[in-house]
């Protein structure tokens, strides 16, 4: 029987009706055999049910690709201490020293008790939110149960939703939500909670962000972008033309660099298993280019090479001759994304 954890992606892409013909026999067919799947199947159809749609505003959002664009010029930077974003979070709660001047000795040992009770009451809270965090950890590490671990942490939360460890229980439900329920408006819903409740968090976390503005941009076609993105990962290791149908139909946005990445690291995958050695990413996503056969996507591939050639050497020349020729696509998006990426470029010189 086909093993459970390969199973789990079409558990996920079922909930959207997004499974080829073939995949829908293979996965009934699992169903009928594993009471488990089956029982997952359920919990996720479940919780896909109860999506919230009480959101009242949205947290800010960049809904164009320059801003990631901007963030990636600046991963080999060496951190600065003015970047908020680029220091650890230590706590999420800090202590207010308080000091008291004036009042009879009752009224100051009264308000004492006070601080201390209400502390300890803090404490707890953040203990039952680090044992879920815990919990989660293993339900996810040893048996793979995302759906279990995910409500389970929304359970706690619930119960202590400003205990210190609060915004980082929203962080792991948001990640769950994305990278393996995929259920892509919880997602939303899960990454602008975080951004609107816990900022400093959110904006210390390169991840966050990114996955927001991209579920933000998805949001705009019912999310179809990731269901594709996914189904296209799930194609065998030699398949690129489902990489390259996502690029194209969705050209110059977030999901369609995803896509081209997805396409270096198999070329990375097939040299390693060849025996054949490794090779720069730059290589690889040459190789993924060259099996291209649509101008669009092979523009949006040089965006990626000329972005690769500045964030590892700082290589301007070919950072720019790449960027130059993506600049030539007849797709206005893809050309106008390389003409920004190169402004911003040369704005750091």
């Amino acid at each position: 029987m086909m093993g459970c954890r390969r199973i789990k992606g079409m558990i996920a892409a079922s909930v959207y009706d997004d499974l080829s013909e073939n995949e829908s026999r293979e996965l009934d067919s699992h169903l009928a055999k594993c009471p488990k799947c089956s029982a997952e199947l359920e919990e996720l159809s479940s919780l896909s049910g109860e999506l919230s749609t009480a959101l009242s505003e949205d947290a800010p959002l960049d809904r164009d690709m320059l801003p990631a664009i901007r963030a990636r010029l600046n991963e080999s930077k060496p951190p600065r201490a003015l970047f908020p974003r680029r220091l650890v979070l230590v706590g999420g709660m800090c202590l207010v020293l308080l000091t008291l001047f004036v009042g009879e000795m009752g009224e100051r040992g009264a308000n004492v008790r006070e601080i201390t009770e209400t502390r300890a009451s803090s404490t707890e809270d953040a203990s039952a939110l680090q044992l879920a965090l815990n919990e989660a950890d293993i339900l996810v590490d040893e048996s793979g149960d995302f759906i279990r671990a995910y409500m389970n942490l929304r359970e706690a939360l619930n119960a202590n939703p400003h205990a210190e460890k609060a915004g980082e229980v929203q962080m792991r439900k948001a990640d769950l939500a994305f990278s393996h329920i995929r259920l892509y408006a919880q997602a939303y819903d899960d990454y602008a909670l975080l951004a609107r409740d816990y900022p400093e968090l959110y904006r210390q976390s390169r991840k966050a962000k990114d996955r927001l503005n991209m579920l933000a941009e998805a949001k705009e076609v019912a999310y179809v972008s990731l269901e594709l993105l996914d189904a296209a990962k799930r194609s065998a290791d030699g398949d690129y033309a489902s990489l390259e149908k996502v690029i194209v139909k969705y050209p110059g946005t977030f999901v369609a660099s995803v896509a081209a990445g997805e396409m270096a690291q198999r070329v990375a995958l097939e040299l390693e298993l060849s025996g054949n050695g490794s090779a720069t990413f730059v290589d690889t996503l040459r190789t993924a280019q060259a099996k291209c056969s649509d101008p669009v996507a092979v523009a949006q591939l040089n965006i990626e090479i000329g972005l690769a050639f500045w964030n590892k050497s700082r290589d301007f020349t070919n950072a720019s001759a790449a960027l130059n020729e993506a600049s030539k696509s007849g797709n206005e998006r893809v050309a106008r994304l390389a003409k920004a990426t190169l402004a911003e470029i040369k704005s750091e010189l």
